[in-house]
């Protein structure tokens, strides 16, 4: 199963996709639906889809409240629970709060939804709730550990394209002075500007290539090398450098990928 999650415009097709999820996992159960009022207010919020072969399978919104979001109306297809889905959106959301400058996200877990949370590193706090005739526990994850966003100490990350001239620099340049890791980029091609090398394998602990045919070429090149983890970004070759979408689009996944580190 190909899993991939991203960003939902508000009032788009994918957004009512994912509402009548949110709806059938988290409100048909007990007899309700989401209120014009409420999906009026998400007009301000951040949603999340889980795409599994072009489909959504999962969801969630997040909340900016200044520093902290709430993440909240979290579903995953019935079908599909206990397959990990729900861990990787929680990364994923982790991801796209840092992005906008916040360090703490919380929630209103359900009792049966606490052990997943807990096993996801949030923590408890007070005593459970009523909300909507079920039991519920704010719980949080502070995503600093000493001022900084809690990734594993200064993991290395290559990232790769093909020519090293506009989407691989445009990623070294947005995180070159990032405290969380240590990064430099490469190219695929012998006109890169900066082609990669073993040297370059051996230094990284994460290698991002932009589409799947530069992971497969990476493995044809280097048949022998013990590889790092390589996961594909798929961003195509279609923006220029710092291209205000290639940086939208970098900003978003390399924090994924990063916050993934440590999960």
């Amino acid at each position: 199963m190909h899993l991939t999650f991203s960003q939902i415009d508000y009032g788009s097709d994918a957004w009512s996709t994912a509402v009548k999820l949110r709806e059938n996992v988290l409100r048909k159960p007990l007899d309700s639906f989401f209120s014009p009022d409420e999906l009026e207010q998400e007009r301000a919020h951040i949603h999340i889809g889980g795409y599994s072969d072009g489909e959504i399978v999962a969801t969630a919104v997040l909340v900016p409240e200044g520093e902290n979001m709430k993440m909240q109306r979290v579903a995953v297809l019935e079908s599909l629970r206990n397959t990990a889905i729900g861990s990787k959106m929680m990364v994923f959301c982790e991801a796209i709060v840092l992005s906008n400058n916040a360090y703490t996200v919380y929630c209103h877990a359900r009792d049966s939804a606490v052990k997943f949370y807990l096993k996801n590193g949030y923590e408890p706090e007070g005593d459970y709730f009523d909300e909507d005739g079920i039991p519920h526990l704010k719980m949080s994850k502070n995503l600093k550990k000493n001022g900084v966003p809690e990734i594993m100490s200064r993991p290395n990350i290559l990232v790769v394209c093909g020519r090293n001239k506009r989407r691989s620099r445009t990623a070294e340049n947005l995180f070159k002075n990032d405290s969380r890791f240590a990064i430099r980029s490469a190219g695929l091609s012998p006109k890169s500007d900066r082609k990669i090398s073993v040297g370059d394998l051996n230094w990284a602990d994460l290698v991002l290539v932009m589409e799947v045919k530069q992971k497969r070429k990476l493995k044809e090149m280097y048949p022998h090398q013990d590889m790092p983890v390589v996961e594909v970004l798929s961003i195509p070759d279609i923006y220029e450098f710092m291209d205000e979408v290639l940086v939208e689009l970098l900003t978003v996944k390399v924090n994924f990928f990063a916050l993934g580190l440590t999960q």
